[in-house]
């Protein structure tokens, strides 16, 4: 759960600095982590909404 929020942390402040979305960053990185797809995809929609 601490590796999430950190990771959120990390993709929103890239995606505020490069203006680019959240989810292009953020589903490659927990698909290298272990998540599937479904979980990845899910957890990137609950990021944009904090964000």
């Amino acid at each position: 759960m601490i590796e999430l929020i950190f990771l959120g942390i990390g993709v929103g402040v890239l995606s505020g600095f490069f203006g680019i979305g959240g989810g292009t960053i953020l589903v490659p990185l927990l698909l290298l982590l272990g998540h599937e797809i479904k979980d990845a995809i899910g957890i990137s929609v609950v990021q944009m909404v904090f964000s």
